[in-house]
């Protein structure tokens, strides 16, 4: 049941919350797994222990991803607008050039 409500928080994105429901979750498996005397239950609880860390590790990478495409984008956003920038800076150089040039020789 809580970690029912921890994926319904999650699913409804309200992520601190799923988190700290998830918290809770796993300290009550833990908890059982210490006490429990019965060798089947206490598999099944480490065997569920195992697939949230499986999924935890799998949505670690699922936003890692997401954000190394982030960087890689504002990247390449920003090589562009450095490469007008640069553009921008050589164009008014010329052109100062060019007026100095007109003044220098206009005397």
């Amino acid at each position: 049941a809580m970690e029912t409500k921890a994926r319904s928080l999650e699913a409804a994105g309200k992520a601190a919350e799923a988190f700290q429901e998830y918290k809770n979750t796993l300290e009550v498996y833990k908890f059982v797994y210490r006490w429990e005397k019965n060798p089947s239950v206490k598999e099944m609880i480490r065997q569920r222990l195992e697939d949230l860390f499986a999924q935890e590790r799998a949505e670690r990478s699922k936003h890692f991803d997401t954000v190394g495409e982030k960087v890689e984008s504002l990247s390449r956003a920003l090589s562009t607008f450095d490469a007008l920038v640069h553009k921008e800076m050589e164009e008014r150089t010329k052109e100062n050039r060019r007026i100095w040039d007109a003044i220098d020789n206009h005397t």
